[in-house]
């Protein structure tokens, strides 16, 4: 059976649509217990951005209080 020019492009797109995959060469045996990945979402990423903001703020606030009392210290 010859492939006409319209089923070789009908072909390529659909071996481009299907991406190929393949187990990496190291992969260790599927036998072993599954072990949960944490699965991020945007919700939790934000909270955890948010939360580091608020530490990094906190410790920024206690900075230039430092700063503020040596320099209140030194005009003295």
């Amino acid at each position: 059976m010859q492939m006409n020019d319209e089923n070789i492009q009908t072909e390529e797109i659909k071996q481009a649509a299907e991406p190929e995959f393949k187990f990496p060469d190291d992969a260790e045996s599927t036998s072993r217990p599954n072990e949960t990945a944490e699965v991020v979402t945007r919700e939790t990423a934000e909270e955890t951005n948010t939360e580091l903001l608020q530490s990094i703020d906190k410790k920024l606030d206690m900075l230039l209080a430092a700063q503020a009392a040596t320099q209140a210290a030194k005009e003295e």
